[in-house]
């Protein structure tokens, strides 16, 4: 599906407004689907965003993914396209989660940023892992900052700066369809 840039500026931006007015501090944001391009981040930034992530722009457990970098940089080249591996799924295992941390490790490090957008237990499971696994991982990881090989950080702990002002999109309009029969 494709927005006008119009109906884009009014989801990036609104969508922000709405989460601060929530009073959540919201300095990232997430290109849905991973689909990102120059007109897009330039919106991304306009409405008040310090970074934005993609997907698949490193190495993770797909073979086809191999001779992508093993993490980004920090700081990372473009904060409106930060570097990350594909999203976590049901086909993922402890093994391949752990590969991503020792994998930058031991290919000069970097950022891995992780994408978890579901876990649980019962739901469709095309982009969810489990509590078990995720748990199990944490405490992997967990272990591995106490060994002080790894550090642990928000995005916004990585990228830095402050909260910029909400930035107001274009208001919702009426659905043309809505309230006819």
């Amino acid at each position: 599906m494709s927005l006008t840039p119009a109906e884009s500026t009014r989801q990036i931006c609104n969508g922000r407004v709405a989460l601060m007015n929530m009073g959540f501090k919201v300095t990232s944001f997430a290109y849905p689907f991973a689909s990102e391009d120059p007109a897009t981040e330039a919106l991304v930034k306009q409405c008040g965003f310090n970074s934005a992530r993609g997907l698949g722009d490193t190495s993770s457990k797909d073979p086809a993914s191999a001779t992508l970098p093993a993490a980004d940089t920090i700081p990372p080249a473009n904060p409106y396209v930060t570097a990350a591996p594909d999203e976590v799924d049901s086909t993922w295992t402890l093994q391949n989660l752990e590969n991503q941390v020792t994998h930058a490790q031991t290919t000069g490090g970097g950022w891995v940023q992780l994408t978890f957008h579901h876990i649980a237990v019962g739901t469709d499971p095309t982009l969810t892992i489990t509590p078990a696994l995720f748990n199990q991982f944490a405490t992997w990881l967990a272990q591995q900052k106490t060994a002080g090989t790894v550090a642990v950080k928000t995005v916004d702990q990585v990228i830095g700066g402050t909260q910029q002002p909400a930035v107001q999109g274009l208001p919702y309009l009426p659905h043309p369809l809505r309230g006819r029969t």
